[in-house]
């Protein structure tokens, strides 16, 4: 992942046309429209229902903007410059609106913190800014690296906060973290944020650095964009079905290390040949898609 400073947010509008069987239209150019000048390293952007026209953009360095209408407010909606470390991968990641949000004005922010570990914090809005006071954390976990530190937040069609987490940086995930439940890395995680005392469940592991993951409208579906190292790049499939699989809990008297892992390999859709440095990862990467192992759903304690 790299985050470029940019003085200006671009929005790539795609525009599709219904072609009838006799005739033929040529597709229409794909072009680059400014929508906002005057930003700060743009690296996220997220537009909650109910608010047209309002754009939530947010800067690496630890604050949300608004383009309201296509104009840059000048007054940050959110400001956490001194909770935040920022630089390279570091930095306030993404934030994700609650499905009420017009109803509860609650929201969620990815931030590594100044020891540059990774915190997922809720805050409350008056409407127009964050409260700041109104924080409660809801996810933390320590990074041994600076690197790879996942960073997405979204909301799924089951109603849970996804959290996706990198395997903790350096290169060839040296501590093994895609393969083992001793921590929270190298996995996405999934939260009922509306309960009482809000706990994260596995998801999905195995994975390297799930820097952005959306979900299909329509379907419900899974699409992960997992950076890659030196040669590849990743883009996960996990259908709506086996994401409904993993609901549940663990038994508490169990120890992650002793938790029994049912494997279901997704195969690729396309691929090419495979190189050396996979094998030793156990990981199998390829172009549109990749098998993710589907664990036994996991719980553990937000420190």
């Amino acid at each position: 992942m790299s985050c470029s400073r940019a003085s200006a947010f671009l929005l790539l509008a795609l525009g599709l046309a219904l072609v009838g069987p006799a005739q033929a239209a040529a597709p229409k150019p794909i072009r680059p429209v400014v929508v906002a000048r005057g930003l700060d390293s743009p690296i996220h952007l997220a537009a909650p229902a109910g608010e047209p026209g309002r754009l939530y953009v947010v800067e690496q360095k630890g604050t949300i903007r608004v383009i309201q209408n296509g104009r840059l407010q000048a007054q940050p909606f959110l400001d956490i410059q001194n909770l935040v470390r920022s630089g390279g991968e570091q930095g306030l990641l993404s934030v994700a609106f609650h499905p009420r949000y017009a109803q509860n004005h609650l929201f969620y922010v990815d931030y590594t913190d100044t020891n540059g570990d990774t915190r997922v914090v809720e805050y409350r809005s008056d409407g127009t800014r964050a409260i700041e006071s109104s924080a409660r954390q809801l996810f933390f976990e320590k990074q041994p690296f600076a690197n790879h530190n996942g960073g997405q937040l979204a909301f799924g069609p089951d109603g849970m906060l996804y959290i996706g987490m990198g395997d903790g940086g350096s290169g060839g995930d040296p501590n093994n973290n895609g393969q083992t439940f001793t921590n929270k890395l190298a996995k996405i995680w999934k939260m009922d944020v509306n309960a009482a005392n809000p706990q994260p469940v596995l998801a999905e592991y195995g994975l390297r650095n799930p820097w952005r993951f959306s979900f299909d409208r329509a379907t419900g579906d899974l699409y992960i964009a997992d950076v890659g190292q030196g040669a590849w790049e990743e883009v996960d499939y996990v259908p709506r079905a086996r994401l409904d699989q993993d609901d549940g809990e663990a038994s508490p008297s169990k120890a992650p290390g002793q938790l029994r892992v049912e494997s279901h390999l997704l195969y690729p859709l396309t691929h090419r040949p495979l190189p050396r440095a996979a094998w030793r990862r156990k990981t199998w990467p390829y172009c549109e898609t990749r098998p993710l192992w589907h664990p036994a759903p996991v719980k553990l304690n937000p420190r």
